[in-house]
């Protein structure tokens, strides 16, 4: 499966071929998040990310507490907790996927919100993805 990264990457290229004509339907493609919930976004972003191995041990160690993770992503639970450290899977924790990160398996947490005001966990996710790619 080709990774997201590089399909960004020929879609740039790509769209320097483009007639002014065309730009609307980019545009429409690119739009991506704004259609999803928080929750799928996290569940499909964040995998190759934080199994690329351009994210430090030492910040992959602090997803594991609640408050890196409620400060970076506003979440209640750690973002990640070790499936090894667990007989079946957590409550608050997807099934699939099971990222693999420097070796170790982790379950990534289930619990997304985006209600407004006081329980949006959208524009943190939205951000560190940036940050982040």
């Amino acid at each position: 499966m080709i990774d997201v990264n590089e399909l960004l990457e020929i879609a740039i290229k790509e769209a320097e071929n483009l007639m002014d004509a065309e730009i609307f339907l980019l545009k429409d493609l690119f739009k991506g998040y704004e259609n999803l919930k928080v929750a799928e976004i996290a569940r499909t972003a964040l995998p190759p990310i934080l199994e690329s191995g351009r994210i430090p041990a030492e910040i992959i160690t602090l997803m594991q507490t609640k408050e890196y993770s409620k400060e970076n992503f506003d979440l209640q639970y750690p973002l990640l907790v070790k499936k090894s450290q667990y007989a079946t899977r957590p409550v608050r924790y997807m099934a699939k996927p099971i990222l693999n990160i420097y070796g170790e398996e982790y379950y990534l947490c289930s619990e997304w919100f985006e209600k407004p005001g006081a329980n949006n966990d959208r524009p943190y996710l939205l951000r560190w993805i940036k940050d982040n790619k």
